[in-house]
């Protein structure tokens, strides 16, 4: 009886390791906090970075305490600094800029498996960044 009561006892212990795991939540299998660059806007079978006739480069970088900056050149002008707070919920990022203007819409969140792509889609447009880290010429706004 005492054998049985020990193999009894190891399996129990061996289940409560096995059954406690913590499972993982889409939000975070959807951690998109790092620095991105925008390497490709789609808009309707139209693959480019420009809008209009004018390119446009844009990093951002999300932090783990909800904020961001975000960094954003139209043609041959200088990065432009913003920034604010950023919230996913259910796969949807929203944002607000610290003038408190809310972003222009809400984006569905996609992460390639190894979270170096990150997809924001909304309304027919499609911004593909890469994971990369903002150079200091960026940053410095040169």
């Amino acid at each position: 009886m005492a054998i049985m009561k020990k193999y009894l006892f190891i399996s129990l212990v061996c289940l409560l390791f096995t059954g406690c795991k913590k499972e993982q939540t889409e939000e975070e299998s959807l951690n998109i906090v790092g620095s991105w660059h925008l390497t490709e806007l789609s808009q309707i079978e139209t693959r480019s970075v420009t809008i209009g006739k004018e390119a446009i480069d844009i990093y951002i970088h999300f932090i783990v305490d909800n904020s961001f900056h975000l960094y954003q050149k139209v043609g041959a002008g200088k990065f432009r600094h913003f920034s604010g707070t950023w919230e996913l919920v259910d796969s949807k990022l929203s944002g607000m800029y610290d003038d408190k203007t809310m972003w222009g819409t809400e984006y569905d969140v996609m992460l390639n498996n190894n979270a170096t792509e990150l997809r924001l889609t909304s309304g027919g447009e499609e911004f593909v960044y890469i994971k990369e880290e903002i150079p200091n010429t960026v940053l410095s706004g040169m």
